[in-house]
């Protein structure tokens, strides 16, 4: 049994549909669909500049999209590790 099925249904923890997004009139992500069911494990991966950590954003809500429609599970909560995090001084235990 799929990883994202409870009682026989599908339980949709993220879904997106046909989201896009433009960034000086050149389209980034072009009709991105895409289902995460409780339990699934997901990887994206696509070469430097292919809208990866674009769509990332996105999801995190740290970025807009043009078109399409995210739909969070009510109790799903997203939580992002940013490529290049900016930590306070005080907190990176160098002396």
């Amino acid at each position: 049994m799929p990883a994202g099925r409870c009682g026989g249904q599908e339980v949709t923890m993220l879904q997106l549909k046909n989201i896009k997004k433009v960034y000086n009139g050149v389209p980034i992500l072009n009709g991105i669909s895409l289902d995460i069911g409780k339990g699934e494990i997901v990887s994206i991966l696509g070469p430097s500049g292919s809208g990866k950590t674009t769509l990332l954003n996105i999801i995190a809500g740290k970025e807009g999209y043009d078109s399409g429609n995210i739909v969070f599970r009510r109790d799903l909560r997203v939580d992002y590790l940013e490529q290049d995090p900016q930590y306070p001084e005080e907190l990176t235990g160098r002396t």
